[in-house]
């Protein structure tokens, strides 16, 4: 009689278990826990992004400066060698 419960009560636990693995596969499958496939530099982008701004940014003028000697540099061909002269 007791092995007859035993088993009653095993074949009633597993199916009962194996939902409840489930349900626990699903809780612990979150953001919290899935890797994270993004390259270091992009991590640290997106936390700068996400802290706010300290002290000040760089004025409109400087910056517009800033991307026209930018484009300037594109408008010079690339020397075929890098090394400076040292004679004139």
């Amino acid at each position: 009689m007791i092995i007859r419960v035993s088993l009653i009560g095993l074949m009633l636990a597993l199916p009962m278990a194996a939902v409840a693995n489930d349900v626990l596969e699903d809780a612990l499958s979150g953001p919290g826990f899935e890797r994270d496939e993004r390259a270091h530099a992009r991590k640290a982008l997106d936390a700068q992004v996400k802290q706010p701004v300290r002290g000040k940014e760089l004025s409109a003028q400087i910056y517009l400066r800033t991307q026209k000697r930018l484009a300037e540099s594109f408008d010079h061909k690339i020397p075929e060698t890098l090394a400076e002269p040292t004679r004139d």
